[in-house]
């Protein structure tokens, strides 16, 4: 059973430490945010009714605020490649609108959909980690730098989840 729980809670103690340095993500980071998309998986794949668990919906929540921060990751010398920093902003966006529609759902359908989507992008989200492990890295140089004026080319617009969450009842 110990051996279960420091398996479990090494991602996210990871993950924890990491959200706590001021520094930039890094590739340990982006591996934690992989191994936190697979223990959402799994627990919002067993969820049953409209309503997610609390401990589940924050842990979605900390999942987006973790994309955003990566959409923003690298440093001059090793930047994260433009369609990584896009990906991870979609990611963010995409966890708070299925967040948003599973809390205004009218029906269990409406609520199983969203939850559909969510998985599918924790699903996604393995392998994104993995690539921005990699180009981490490797320092990101084979592909163009994401640029605060790209910040919303993609089509996914920068989010705030620290908002998002004051807005929540």
């Amino acid at each position: 059973m110990q051996q279960f729980l420091t398996r479990k809670a090494l991602p996210l103690a990871v993950l924890c430490m990491a959200l706590a340095l001021p520094a930039n993500a890094t590739p340990e980071l982006a591996k934690a945010w992989g191994e936190q998309a697979s223990e959402l998986y799994s627990q919002l794949n067993d969820v049953s009714g409209e309503a997610l668990p609390e401990d589940l919906e924050a842990g979605l929540e900390r999942f987006g605020r973790t994309a955003t921060r990566l959409a923003g990751s690298g440093t001059d010398s090793a930047p994260l490649p433009t369609d990584l920093g896009c990906i991870f902003r979609g990611m963010a966006e995409e966890t708070r609108v299925q967040l948003e529609a599973i809390h205004k759902a009218r029906t269990s359908t409406d609520a199983a959909a969203a939850r559909k989507r969510l998985l599918s992008m924790l699903d996604d989200a393995k392998a994104v980690s993995q690539s921005a492990e990699l180009a981490m890295l490797e320092g990101g140089v084979s592909v163009p730098p994401s640029s605060p004026s790209e910040e919303t080319s993609c089509g996914a617009a920068k989010l705030d989840f620290d908002q998002y969450l004051s807005e929540q009842p």
